[in-house]
C-alpha cells in the first residue's frame, strides 16, 4: 500500500481552515435598542425644534431630532452610554458629526451631529451625560438613531428611559 504525504499535508491544512473559520465566527449581532436617559442638549433654552419625520424639502424628511438652541454655548452631552467610533468634519458646516455605539455588536448607531468643540476621542467609552462638546454653528445641533439592519434612521421617540 503506497502512503501519499500529500493527504496528511491537505488534511492538517483543512483542520487549519476549520478552525481560523470557527474562530472568526460573527458576533451574535445585539438587537437591544438604546436607552435615551439623559437630554443631549437643555431643552429650555430651545429656540426651535425639528422633529423627526418633519418634511424639509420636496423630497426630505428629516431623519433625526434637530434642536436650534438661543444660547450657543451650551454643551451636548451623551443621551446614553457607549463608545466613540469616529468623529469627523461635516462637509457641509465647519462643526462635527460623531458615531457612537451601545455594544461592539449592536445593529443601532447614534449621530450626534453639528458639534464644536468636541471633547471625547474615537474609541473612549462614554457614560451617559459625558459632555461630548457645545452646540454646532448656528446653535444647532442633532441626535439621529440609525438601524444597520435596514440601514435607515428609526425616531428617538420611545427610546427614553421611563424611569
Amino acid at each position: 500500500m503506497c502512503h501519499s504525504p500529500v493527504k496528511p499535508f491537505v488534511m492538517k491544512k483543512a483542520l487549519l481552515v476549520l478552525i481560523i473559520f470557527a474562530a472568526c465566527k460573527k458576533e451574535k449581532e445585539d438587537t437591544t435598542p438604546p436607552v435615551l436617559s439623559v437630554p443631549f442638549v437643555n431643552t429650555a433654552l430651545t429656540n426651535r425644534f425639528i422633529p423627526f419625520g418633519e418634511t424639509l424639502g420636496p423630497t426630505s424628511i428629516n431623519p433625526a431630532f434637530e434642536i436650534i438652541l438661543t444660547d450657543s454655548s451650551q454643551q451636548v452631552v451623551a443621551s446614553c452610554a457607549g463608545k466613540i467610533n469616529w468623529i469627523r468634519l461635516n462637509d457641509n458646516s465647519p462643526d462635527y458629526e460623531m458615531e457612537i455605539v451601545t455594544s461592539g455588536n449592536s445593529v443601532y448607531r447614534i449621530y450626534y451631529d453639528h458639534i464644536e468643540n468636541p471633547v471625547v476621542t474615537e474609541g473612549e467609552t462614554i457614560a451617559a451625560g459625558d459632555i461630548l462638546g457645545t452646540i454646532g454653528v448656528g446653535g444647532r445641533t442633532e441626535l439621529q438613531i440609525n438601524d444597520t439592519r435596514t440601514n435607515k434612521a428609526i425616531c428617538p421617540t420611545g427610546l427614553e428611559d421611563p424611569a
